[in-house]
């Protein structure tokens, strides 16, 4: 199953092989669905979008339904790695990170983004995000997300300064779903 990315090498950056599909597919969503930076030089980015997933009940009792506007979040693989190559520790980028989804939050909270329900994005980091309060929920076993974990790992093998050797360790994960709730306008003043 991986050995398509592993043929692509060691080009941390550079697409080769199948990683031009990578290249071309995250060029693609990015000109479709456009994506704002949570501040200059973010490692997150997002956009607000309408949910289209099953019911979701979130911990604080936040219902999170088919229809509902959330804000989706991204990390930019590609600023990570330069992040890594410029001498920053990874404990820095999670750091960062986690200040930027408590910024994204502030400000979805703040009635900024619209009337949206929460915050949500879909990661093999994902652990990571806890430290910024995010509930965080393993996707199930299926073949929609095995091809989510596939494209995440060659995400990491297209932009890791190792290549398929940087990646090679998340294929031992499972992507899961982030979920910050932020309720109704009405809910977040009482």
């Amino acid at each position: 199953m991986w050995w398509p990315l592993r043929v692509a090498g060691d080009r941390g950056g550079r697409p080769r092989g199948v990683l031009w599909v990578w290249t071309g597919w995250d060029a693609l969503l990015r000109r479709l669905l456009p994506r704002r930076e949570v501040c200059p030089g973010a490692l997150v980015s997002f956009r607000v979008a309408t949910y289209r997933g099953r019911d979701v009940r979130l911990a604080d009792g936040i219902v999170v339904g088919r229809g509902d506007r959330i804000v989706e979040v991204h990390l930019d693989s590609a600023a990570l790695v330069r992040a890594s190559a410029g001498g920053a520790e990874p404990l820095a980028a999670a750091r960062a990170i986690a200040r930027e989804i408590a910024a994204l939050r502030a400000l979805a909270g703040s009635g900024a983004l619209g009337d949206v329900r929460a915050i949500h994005g879909t990661s093999l980091l994902a652990p990571g995000a806890v430290a910024a309060g995010a509930e965080v929920r393993p996707l199930p076993r299926s073949v929609g997300a095995a091809f989510v974990r596939y494209f995440f790992v060659g995400l990491i093998a297209l932009h890791h300064p190792r290549g398929w050797a940087g990646a090679a360790p998340y294929t031992r994960r499972w992507p899961a779903e982030l979920w910050l709730p932020l309720g109704t306008p009405r809910e977040r003043i009482s």
